[in-house]
């Protein structure tokens, strides 16, 4: 928790200080990246059958350095979630404590990121209170009628448009 919190504020602070281009850069970048680790969930989470509950010292000395990367990346835009389960299933942990674990971090760091983003004021209030909502809605609906495969076949799909829209700036 100390990693994503860590990883979070410093992503918060790091991004209300860049211009749009470089931002729009970065986060291309790391998009990209984020694709790729989701492909390897894809894969590894159909043959990883883990059994573990928690994570020994050497998954921890793994897992901590990845999490704060992972935490400050999401304070740019990038989902931190699939990469997280992909991580948590390749150290060998059971699958519900993966998403376990995935979700309990996944709520931990917008949270915190948030908090400095909000401070700072750097966000339009009408833009995010309607995208929350309308977000909040059509996902909750989405997301209960599909199987979890089409949903991140969706999301590397958005997440490639995404990359080539902010290249095109």
């Amino acid at each position: 928790m100390a990693a994503v919190a860590a990883g979070s504020f410093s992503g918060a602070h790091a991004v209300t200080g860049l211009n749009g281009k470089m931002l729009r850069r970065f986060m291309s970048g790391a998009l990209a990246v984020s694709m790729i680790l989701i492909k390897v969930k894809m894969a590894a989470g159909s043959g990883v059958s883990g059994s573990q509950a928690y994570l020994g010292k050497t998954g921890l000395l793994i897992a901590v350095p990845v999490i704060f990367l992972l935490s400050f990346l999401n304070m740019f835009g990038v989902p931190m979630k699939p990469s997280l389960t992909a991580l948590f299933l390749l150290l060998g942990l059971s699958p519900l404590t993966a998403i376990t674990m995935m979700l309990v971090i996944g709520v931990t760091s917008p949270a915190v990121g948030g908090i400095t983003v909000l401070r700072k004021g750097h966000y339009h209030k009408r833009i995010s209170a309607a995208g929350v909502t309308a977000g909040a809605v059509a996902g909750s609906i989405v997301t209960f009628q599909m199987d979890a495969s089409v949903l991140n076949i969706i999301l590397l799909l958005i997440m490639g448009l995404t990359i080539i829209s902010f290249s095109d700036k």
